[in-house]
């Protein structure tokens, strides 16, 4: 990842390395990038980087039958203050979304409160916050989720006039306690690459 290069490239290169590693294919992924990009754009542009610039994959990966989504975001050098900001947001929506979980919280009460939050800080939510529940694509709204389930929280919202976006998460488990277990060993931020 560095100035020039193409987000086309960048998707291939991800998808180089899920067939190399075992994953299966077909799988889904959506890459988005740009000063501040939104969610979702597919499929992937012409679009080269440059400095200050973000890129958010997006991957359900299928592997030993296992479906695992990652949502990660890179920053070629460091972004805007303003996107800085809103990934800042983005950290405090996902650790409030863990520990909620932690506390046997129904999720779609979880769901509603982060809604309410983006709302209440001037944004847009795009996709939903928490899904990929157990292989179902959406969270059940009546209940906490038990012991064994694993599901994707990734907070994701852009601004009034969808011009500017935020997003990365990663999929957990609920452990036999009840506790929440990050299944992902990439950093759940905006990961900085120095230039």
């Amino acid at each position: 990842m560095k100035p020039g290069v193409t987000e086309q490239y960048l998707w291939a290169v991800a998808e180089k390395a899920i067939v190399e590693s075992g994953g299966w294919y077909p799988h889904f992924m959506i890459v988005s990038s740009g000063p501040s990009p939104i969610f979702p754009r597919a499929p992937a542009s012409h679009y080269k980087l440059n400095i200050g610039d973000i890129v958010i994959f997006e991957n359900n990966v299928i592997y030993g039958g296992i479906l695992s989504q990652i949502c990660y975001a890179l920053s070629l050098g460091r972004p805007d203050k303003q996107t800085e900001k809103m990934y800042d947001f983005v950290q405090e929506l996902y650790q409030y979304s863990l520990s909620e979980h932690g506390k046997k919280r129904n999720c779609g009460d979880i769901e509603t409160a982060l809604i309410d939050r983006i709302h209440q800080a001037g944004y847009e939510p795009m996709t939903p916050q928490i899904h990929i529940y157990n292989q179902a694509v959406t969270m059940p709204e009546d209940g906490p989720a038990q012991p064994g389930d694993y599901f994707t929280v990734h907070p994701n919202f852009c601004n009034k006039n969808y011009t500017a976006g935020a997003k990365f998460g990663d999929t957990i488990r609920i452990d036999k306690h009840g506790g929440v277990v990050r299944l992902q060993n990439t950093p759940a931020k905006l990961n900085i690459i120095s230039i």
